[in-house]
């Protein structure tokens, strides 16, 4: 219980930071793996929020309502796009249709709905020649047919179930890579911040080095800067819920204070390290 109320103040105190050498390094190791966790908050919120793409794809929902009407011979079977090639136009709505072959996205100048055989991606390229790109594949649309969609059993008017049908796909696409980018976001997290921990420990012992009493030893080193970075750390998840973009920015300037204080602690001749 004591060392739990110790945990507490560390995450706001730069003095009780100093006691750190009191947790076992596997527990401080686990933190760090908490540490990542919360830093990564605002980009997961980040993902998450991506799929307003879908809101700028315009004219999409006009197309899908084109397609479903036109009874489009595509269907999801065993996780991939099959098509009747021979009854597909070339365009439904604004978007042109490409069904299997080579996506060229370097050279794209028009809208287009790509299906591939495993692999899918809705391009719409806009008056500036911006391109937005909703891609993914078909893990979530199995059994999905565009030709048996059923408006009898739907609840609502044939437009409203129509832009249903819509979303419920668009949402799809989007979600069915959500955990490769989740895993991409964290490993490259873990990757940046075990660098932090890394130079920041090699700094806080370059720095001591010549300190002639309350020398600390790299694993004290370690602890110290994987505990400190946990109150940072806690704000930026907080603050990822209000302002994504700059709580990664307020975690660097934060915990980089914060060791700067630490450090001025560990040197301050009424410090000591326990």
């Amino acid at each position: 219980m004591d060392k739990l109320k110790l945990f507490f103040r560390m995450m706001f105190s730069n003095k009780a930071i100093l006691k750190a050498n009191q947790f076992n390094i596997v527990i401080v190791f686990l933190l760090l793996f908490v540490n990542v966790s919360l830093i990564t908050v605002p980009n997961y919120y980040g993902l998450a929020d991506g799929v307003r793409i879908i809101n700028r794809l315009d004219g999409i929902y006009e197309t899908f309502d084109t397609m479903i009407d036109d009874d489009l011979p595509c269907e999801v079977r065993n996780e991939a796009m099959v098509c009747d090639e021979s009854n597909l136009n070339d365009y439904y709505g604004d978007y042109r249709l490409q069904y299997r072959g080579e996506l060229d996205t370097d050279n794209v100048t028009e809208s287009i709905i790509y299906f591939g055989e495993d692999y899918l991606a809705i391009i719409y390229v806009d008056e500036s020649d911006t391109a937005y790109i909703l891609s993914g594949d078909y893990r979530l649309l199995d059994e999905f047919d565009f030709r048996n969609v059923n408006f009898a059993d739907a609840d609502m008017s044939e437009a409203d179930y129509t832009e249903y049908i819509t979303d419920v796909f668009l949402q799809n696409v989007y979600y069915s890579n959500f955990s490769q980018q989740v895993y991409m976001v964290y490993t490259t997290q873990f990757a940046q911040t075990a660098i932090y921990v890394i130079i920041l420990s090699i700094m806080l012992m370059i720095l001591n080095y010549k300190a002639a009493i309350k020398k600390i030893s790299y694993l004290a080193a370690i602890k110290i800067v994987i505990v400190a970075m946990t109150g940072p750390a806690l704000l930026t998840a907080l603050l990822g819920l209000f302002i994504m973009g700059y709580a990664g920015i307020i975690f660097i300037l934060a915990y980089g204070l914060r060791m700067m204080f630490i450090y001025y602690r560990i040197n301050n001749h009424d410090s000591v390290i326990y």
